[in-house]
């Protein structure tokens, strides 16, 4: 059975890969290597490329609103270099998880 097409979700999708290879992402990754690590911006260790992302301080949904517009998802996507951090993965998933509570309980308290 074939899965209905997402336009929104491939939008999505796509302009996240294309922050992915943006100069923003790049420059934030050299600011925080040392030698060959990278330093987590919420321990301080220091990790290996493989373990370490590019997160939003601000998340780019607000966790608090929700979904907005296409407006508001891309200026946070593509915010300035100061709102970028370099985490590990595993600080990454914590955060993440935290803010995915934030907003189903926005959601619920909206309906």
């Amino acid at each position: 059975m074939r899965r209905k097409f997402n336009l929104k979700s491939r939008i999505i999708s796509a302009l996240r890969r294309l922050f992915f290879y943006s100069p923003l992402r790049n420059e934030c990754m050299r600011n925080a290597k040392v030698k060959d690590k990278y330093r987590c911006a919420v321990t301080n260790k220091l990790f290996a490329a493989s373990e370490v992302c590019v997160d939003h301080i601000d998340a780019v949904v607000d966790p608090a609103k929700g979904w907005t517009n296409w407006e508001d998802f891309i200026t946070r996507l593509f915010c300035p270099i100061e709102k970028l951090q370099v985490i590990s993965k595993k600080e990454h998933k914590k955060k993440s998880k935290q803010e995915m509570k934030l907003r189903k309980k926005a959601n619920v308290e909206t309906k």
